[in-house]
């Protein structure tokens, strides 16, 4: 029986003797939000048994985003569209702002894994 296996940006074909296999997991497929920018929005001004945001960056005079590397299956490019705004928009200076890209003891994410990853926009103002 032949399985296939997420590998980098591809798939891992994985030949199991049915005998030897006895069930394969697999992913259930969820309905994708119509709009999830909004939804990251919303919950940025409604969070679950939290401050909205606007309140806990309140009198804040720098902002630390901490982002996960290009090994994490994390929409980070979504998130970020959302989240960035949302800060200018309540007065945060873009220049306050500082992300980190949390790579553990992963190499760094360079060129176009870093595009990838933030985007081309944001890519041009994060500094390695």
């Amino acid at each position: 029986m032949d399985i296939f296996l997420d590998y980098g940006n591809g798939k891992l074909k994985v030949d199991i003797d049915e005998k030897s296999l006895l069930y394969a997991i697999e992913n259930r497929v969820n309905k994708a939000l119509p709009d999830p920018k909004a939804r990251l929005i919303e919950s940025f001004k409604n969070p679950i048994d939290s401050l909205p945001l606007k309140e806990r960056i309140k009198n804040k005079s720098k902002i630390c985003i901490v982002i996960s590397d290009i090994t994490r299956a994390v929409p980070t490019k979504l998130i970020l569209e959302a989240l960035l705004p949302e800060l200018l928009s309540y007065g945060v200076n873009k220049n306050s702002i500082t992300m980190l890209i949390a790579t553990g003891l992963h190499r760094p994410n360079e060129s176009e894994e870093l595009v990838r990853l933030v985007g081309k926009i944001l890519q041009k103002n994060i500094i390695l």
